[in-house]
């Protein structure tokens, strides 16, 4: 074995995809080496695995939440919810399971209506999926189980929803899946030449919390503003979609009191570059504790982080995502 690590300074992004594709084939587990290839010109995310026995990329999110909350999750992120629908992606999930000694994990198959409605995130009904028992089950316990989990030894249970379980989001290959200039699969994100970044403005209101959630889901963060330029290219892309209200961005405080705001990075916000301020703010209102920008005179303004609002997304360019690819001989 060998370590080869690729300064991605001044990469295109086809090269990068290649050396993307060798790393996620070559560095991985012996599942891996064993069930996949190197990605091609498909490639859905940078962050997803492509594994041909399963016909598509997966990702494994070892933190513990809920069934409600890991299916939106992979909606997020264009995916589903993985359920085993076929012979080759259940032989998948239990293999990856197994490797990573995960406990039982959640699928996408759930009861809608009653314990004898279950169907999977993609529409296919319990029925028509091969799937293999746990001894005792399915037992319903308490009248309460709607989901259905796979236990380490690739076996189904019915489980209560509420409960807490790693899982896997699924993108099923379908030949239009193609990354973006950011390593993504959202063609909805534009790119700013100057910073090779990637944007995207989402016009649906929600709190700031939940954009940062939304925008962590697609691949980046809410955005953070770190020159006059950067502000001039977010300024136009909000004009070509109308959009003329409050916008949410990656700052905030816990110190309303002494004006002391931070990007999502870490940093002051007075280390950005870009500090303009609306007139009367900040206004140290202990409620006041997430940061917005007036979009049409594009002036920073402190918000309520429950109010609703539009919200902008950020992407680092796969260059500034990469910093060494590990090749295996």
């Amino acid at each position: 074995m060998f370590a080869l690590c690729v300064c991605c300074a001044r990469v295109n992004m086809s090269v990068l995809v290649f050396f993307l594709a060798i790393c996620t084939w070559t560095a991985s587990t012996a599942l891996t080496r064993k069930v996949s290839k190197p990605a091609d010109n498909s490639t859905f995310r940078v962050d997803y695995e492509f594994y041909p026995l399963a016909n598509g990329w997966l990702k494994l999110h070892r933190i513990p939440v809920t069934w409600a909350e890991a299916r939106l999750t992979c909606l997020r992120e264009g995916a589903r919810l993985a359920s085993p629908i076929s012979k080759g992606l259940a032989e998948v999930m239990s293999s990856y399971a197994k490797e990573a000694q995960l406990p039982d994990i959640h699928t996408g198959i759930q009861a809608i209506a009653t314990s004898e409605d279950y169907i999977s995130s993609e529409g296919i009904p319990l029925s028509r999926i091969p799937i293999t028992w746990a001894a005792g089950q399915p037992d319903n316990s308490n009248n309460s189980q709607r989901c259905l989990a796979m236990t380490p030894q690739g076996e189904m249970a019915d489980a209560d929803c509420e409960d807490i379980r790693p899982f896997f989001c699924y993108k099923k290959k379908d030949g239009f899946s193609t990354m973006n200039e950011c390593g993504y699969h959202d063609k909805t994100y534009q790119v700013d030449p100057a910073t090779g970044h990637c944007y995207k403005l989402h016009q649906t209101p929600t709190t700031w919390h939940m954009g940062l959630t939304t925008c962590s889901a697609e691949g980046g963060h809410l955005a953070v503003i770190n020159s006059e330029a950067e502000a001039n290219f977010i300024k136009n892309l909000a004009a070509r979609q109308n959009e003329k209200k409050f916008v949410y961005l990656g700052f905030y405080t816990w110190y309303p009191e002494i004006n002391l705001w931070q990007t999502l990075d870490g940093n002051l916000l007075n280390e950005t570059g870009f500090e303009r301020w609306q007139k009367g703010q900040p206004n140290n209102l202990n409620t006041d504790h997430c940061g917005s920008i007036d979009i049409e005179t594009m002036q920073l303004n402190g918000r309520v982080c429950k109010y609703t609002n539009s919200f902008l997304c950020e992407i680092p360019s796969l260059t500034e995502q990469c910093n060494c690819f590990v090749v295996c001989g």
